[in-house]
């Protein structure tokens, strides 16, 4: 008669080959590392994940002598190889994603984040993973529904509830590893944080659970940390931002009026002429080039208490919220043409929007203002005062004016 402890080593000592087994051919990982928000329209990310396996199943071992078998529930935790993710923006709600999960299996998904809201998302995110071997082949079909919850700029909590269906073809060298790999239907639960370090890195621990509706049957349960790099989700104030046709971050037109065409030049003045009427042989009349009436600078008004709070934020295209330092001269240029349409809109705090155009050659091509004050007479002539700005084009740049401490 077997000791205790001998067969509890045994039952161990099987579902450990049996897992080592199922890590070589490809183990389910439902991790997504990612929040419900997509990929940014024509751009990529990447997200790389160090991760591990808790596998429980049951157990059957044979005793030769007595010629009986006993079932047990064991689980073992193993270490697995890294994931990588590359995922694509496909629109601005719509993403697609290459994997290579543990260095074992390929896979994708397709992202689709169709409730976006300031504090709560919601995407599915159907997808499927494969590997094929000596020993046969193994796939797996999930389907999530990612739900996040956004604590602020900064962080965000992700539940992701679905199924995955498993469907394989391996012939294992005993029962252990045959019962591990059944065709079958899973639930799903998983559960992550999403700390935004900066607006293009990100780390994300996770872990997912997949269960089988059948009793009795296979756990699985991955736990890991993702790192997710370059162009990310945006949050906060990026998340009101959407691409105008020439590819530049701007206001999104749900939430702020479209910025008004740029005045047209004035029209070019002619230098008097005392050349003689053009004959067979006379040369041609020289002409002035083109000039542009200079309009005296803004002055500054006083600053009033309630002014005293207000801030700018400054974007340009992709890259998004300028540097500090940039940000700063641009808060010192435009201030007093801000403090000037605040009044021509008696007085209105916040919300009124600065529009800078900049040619290759790093001068102010146009200029246009939007926003409390920017429809009145008032805050058209102050619209054709430019400011002397330079800055290296060609590029939009964009501020807003914020009023009352938040930032």
């Amino acid at each position: 008669m077997s000791e205790p402890g001998h067969a509890h080593a045994t039952h161990v000592a099987t579902l450990l080959a049996a897992a080592v087994a199922l890590s070589a051919l490809g183990c389910p990982n439902p991790n997504t590392y990612a929040t419900p928000r997509t990929t940014p329209a024509g751009k990529v990310s990447h997200s790389i994940a160090l991760e591990g396996v808790n596998l429980s199943g049951d157990v059957t071992t044979e005793n030769v002598a007595t010629r009986t078998t006993q079932t047990k529930r064991e689980s073992v935790t193993l270490p697995t190889l890294p994931s990588y993710t590359l995922r694509v923006g496909l629109a601005s709600r719509a993403d697609l994603a290459f994997k290579i999960t543990n260095l074992t299996m390929l896979g994708l998904d397709v992202k689709w984040n169709f409730v976006r809201t300031r504090y709560f998302d919601v995407a599915i995110a159907p997808g499927a993973q494969a590997a094929f071997s000596n020993a046969g082949y193994i796939a797996y079909l999930h389907g999530p529904l990612l739900l996040g919850v956004n604590a602020g700029d900064s962080v965000s909590f992700v539940a992701s509830p679905g199924v995955t269906y498993l469907t394989t073809g391996v012939s294992g060298n005993g029962s252990t590893l045959e019962s591990l790999t059944q065709t079958a239907l899973f639930g799903r639960l998983g559960l992550g944080i999403n700390l935004r370090v900066s607006k293009s890195f990100a780390l994300q621990p996770e872990v997912t659970g997949l269960q089988s509706f059948e009793a009795g049957q296979v756990r699985f349960i991955t736990f890991g940390l993702g790192f997710n790099f370059s162009n990310l989700p945006r949050y906060g104030d990026d998340e009101d931002l959407e691409e105008d046709e020439d590819g530049n971050v701007i206001p999104r037109r749900s939430s702020r009026r479209d910025p008004p065409a740029p005045p047209p030049p004035p029209a070019p003045t002619m230098a008097p002429s005392n050349a003689p009427p053009p004959g067979p042989t006379a040369p041609p009349t020289a002409t002035a080039a083109p000039t542009v009436a200079v309009l005296p600078p803004v002055a500054p008004i006083p600053v009033t208490e309630a002014r005293r709070d207000c801030r700018y934020q400054c974007f340009q295209g992709m890259r998004g919220r300028l540097e500090s330092q940039d940000e700063q001269r641009f808060a010192r240029i435009i201030r007093p043409t801000m403090e000037r349409l605040s009044e021509c809109a008696g007085g209105s705090l916040g919300g009124a929007v600065a529009w800078f155009d900049f040619g290759a050659d790093g001068k102010i091509a146009s200029f246009r203002l939007t926003g409390p004050g920017a429809d009145t007479a008032c805050g058209s002539e102050l619209a054709r005062h430019w400011p002397a700005a330079e800055y290296p084009g060609p590029a939009r740049v964009e501020c807003e004016e914020r009023c009352g401490g938040g930032l």
